[in-house]
């Protein structure tokens, strides 16, 4: 029987495209998006797992450029533009991720800055789950098995009491290497037809959204 669901948070529960956030600093940096798109992808991993802030990077890419532009006012700029799309959820997830709350144990799992995790918490947007695992502040990230492991056992859950949701194929698939039920996410409908065939419980949460 199902006892936790847990989603993905970037297009899955909320929007997110990482081009616009860099073109922004871009902009303000007044160089090629290119650029930041390129050393973001270089240190990515870093970011991802806590080891780096996203304002360590704007100050790398600054040191390396003439005039006084300031690694704050760059990052300013990456947030901003977060904060006007990612920290605002799909209103059919929220209002999804409420009703199945009333029946299990709902958590978000997702790979994330240090900043943007901070932004979604000030949003009150990780107030929406019962438990967030994110990758900054596990330090380690999707697909890595120990991490499917870490959310596991934190839980205190087998493996095929937990439903995940993802839709990177790697990241899914990775949560099926550790025991659990998981699917790719495509559409809400179809977020609802799977919950809809699983525990008679699930189904009576999810007709009403």
């Amino acid at each position: 029987m199902i006892e936790a669901v847990i989603f993905d948070l970037g297009r899955v529960y909320l929007p997110f495209n990482r081009r616009p956030m860099e073109e922004a600093a871009a902009k303000y940096l007044d160089i090629n998006p290119a650029v930041v798109h390129l050393e973001t992808r270089e240190v990515l991993g870093a970011l991802l797992e806590g080891k780096m802030r996203l304002l360590d990077l704007y100050s790398m890419i600054t040191h390396n450029l003439a005039g006084n532009k300031k690694a704050e006012l760059a990052l300013q700029a990456h947030l901003k533009v977060y904060n006007k799309t990612s920290a605002k959820p799909y209103p059919e997830m929220v209002n999804l991720v409420r009703a199945l709350r009333e029946q299990v144990t709902v958590a978000c799992f997702s790979n994330l800055e240090l900043e943007s995790a901070q932004a979604l918490q000030a949003a009150g947007v990780l107030d929406n789950f019962d438990r967030s695992f994110l990758s900054c502040e596990m330090h380690i990230k999707k697909p890595s098995l120990e991490a499917y492991k870490q959310v596991r056992q934190y839980l205190k859950l087998e493996g095929n009491q937990i439903l995940f949701f993802d839709d990177d194929d790697s990241y899914w698939q990775g949560a099926l290497r550790d025991g659990w039920k998981a699917e790719k996410f495509t559409t809400y409908k179809d977020c609802i037809e799977t919950l809809s065939h699983q525990d008679k419980f699930l189904h009576s949460s999810t007709t009403n959204t």
